[in-house]
């Protein structure tokens, strides 16, 4: 796992994981002018047979979303793997998701996601990060600043 330098999503940042990276968790301190990092890993698939390599795609982006009443979910086979906020609670919010394909005998085979429970997250301080062997695949949050978010997480399937 490794973590993104911290910034200032307000300003309007797009983050976006680095090449083959999906996004595992986030941290965020303060009110809209606080500071967020994102933690984000490589994912491989361990197996009883064995631990299998996958490939990240293209992301592509969300149409916008008021923040104070944002909620993204990644379709089938698809993580998040970057976020885009801008300004305040009333700013726009937009999500990238990709899918994920995994090496099985020179094969390349789409990945699935068994999507658990919302995980919820105080605010406005909270360092979310998904359970071992869990990746990111959904964000909610309703409200202001000090108002919860919720993040869902899932297990990749083969």
């Amino acid at each position: 796992m490794q973590t993104s330098e911290a910034f200032k999503e307000s300003d309007g940042t797009r983050y976006v994981v680095p090449d083959g990276r999906v996004l595992i968790g986030r941290s965020h301190q303060g009110d809209e002018n606080g500071s967020t990092c994102y933690h984000h890993a490589a994912l491989v698939v361990v197996t009883p047979e064995g631990e299998y390599r996958t490939t990240v795609g293209t992301g592509s982006w969300s149409e916008p979303q008021t923040e104070s009443s944002s909620r993204f979910e990644a379709e089938e086979g698809h993580v998040l793997t970057g976020r885009w906020h801008q300004d305040d609670e009333n700013g726009p919010t937009e999500y990238q998701s990709a899918p994920v394909t995994v090496h099985i005998n020179d094969t390349e085979h789409p990945l699935s996601f068994q999507h658990g429970e919302w995980v919820t997250a105080e605010e406005p301080d909270h360092d979310v990060r998904a359970p071992e062997g869990q990746v990111l695949v959904g964000r909610s949050h309703q409200g202001n600043e000090t108002e919860k978010t919720h993040y869902l997480f899932a297990t990749p399937t083969v």
